[in-house]
């Protein structure tokens, strides 16, 4: 009988054609042409703002490439903990998709109790648009070169100050990464939301912020504010003047926002690679690169693997800047 149980099983296994092939992003080839019924894009945010136009934007392209319905739905709250959670438990199959940001590498690192671990909860798929922060100074301050700005904190530490948005806010961040790679001295000065700290940059009572191009252009050209820099590799096509990090001599100074796209663990991986070259033909789509530059992005081509690598070393940047500052989620 025993015998007979073996063979069975070996026979079994070689129909099969033994084990399902493993894959560096997901599991196994899926029993069904994907997307087979509705897909979920699911915002962490509430509608409106510019994670959700571009969640948006891509929903639209996608169910054109699929033929079949994309549905964005926003759940914000917890710090984007409330959307995030609703995707990492949905079944792994690609019909419920994260809009993922840097909050999702982030907010865990800052928390003693994380609700999730990013690559551990996620598979990492397309990444949609990386928008540049822009180093802000108010008019009134009398630099126009980041050199005279690096010169006058080194000058007087702890007299300049800096707005952000709130403890762990991307101007926070940013600030807190230039502090440590141009060894300054520089005080943090939290606002209850990048609005309020914006409004009070323009009226001259905090000295610099950190804000994405697409917020700071308007400023820029009105002239009350002045970019010294900009915190990527490549200068921004709406702002060519403004010089790029490592042109002034601070290549580690990188600070984005970006967006993607993440599905729960275990999703296959002929749906990973579905979905991320869906994305990357809409980059060549016109709609698409007219939406991007206006938020100071280009289109990107990006595999899988290389937006998976991307967010473990923007997990990895992020962590050691909390871990050097010493910071905490409120």
């Amino acid at each position: 009988m025993m015998q007979k149980l073996i063979s069975l099983t070996f026979a079994l296994f070689i129909l099969g054609g033994g084990l399902p092939a493993a894959h560096s992003q997901g599991q196994s080839t899926p029993a069904e042409p994907y997307p087979s019924k509705p897909v979920r894009l699911i915002v962490p945010y509430s509608p409106g703002g510019g994670t959700d136009i571009l969640a948006r934007l891509f929903a639209r392209v996608l169910a054109s490439d699929w033929n079949a319905a994309v549905v964005v739905e926003n759940h914000a709250g917890a710090n984007t903990d409330i959307g995030t959670l609703l995707v990492a438990r949905a079944a792994a199959d690609g019909h419920a998709l994260l809009l993922a940001t840097p909050a999702n590498v982030i907010n865990p690192q800052l928390s003693a109790k994380p609700a999730y671990e990013f690559h551990r909860e996620f598979v990492p798929v397309a990444l949609l648009g990386d928008v540049p922060n822009v180093l802000l100074v108010r008019a009134s301050l009398p630099v126009s070169r980041m050199d005279e700005l690096l010169g006058m904190a080194r000058n007087r530490p702890g007299d300049l100050t800096y707005a952000s948005g709130g403890v762990g806010s991307p101007q926070h961040f940013s600030l807190e990464l230039l502090k440590q790679v141009a060894k300054l001295d520089i005080r943090h000065i939290p606002y209850k939301g990048g609005g309020p700290a914006t409004t009070d940059l323009l009226a001259g009572h905090v000295d610099m912020m950190a804000s994405s191009a697409v917020l700071a252009l308007p400023h820029i050209k009105s002239g009350k504010v002045r970019a010294l820099v900009v915190a990527s590799s490549a200068r921004l096509s709406s702002a060519p003047d403004v010089p790029t990090a490592a042109e002034v001599g601070i290549p580690n100074f990188q600070a984005s926002t970006w967006f993607g796209i993440a599905a729960p663990a275990g999703t296959p991986a002929a749906v990973v690679t579905r979905i991320n070259q869906s994305v990357r033909r809409a980059m060549a789509l016109p709609e698409v690169i007219e939406s991007l530059g206006k938020l100071g992005a280009d289109p990107n081509q990006w595999s899988d693997k290389q937006f998976a690598d991307w967010t473990r070393s923007e997990a990895a940047k992020w962590g050691g800047v909390i871990q050097a500052a010493g910071l905490r989620a409120e």
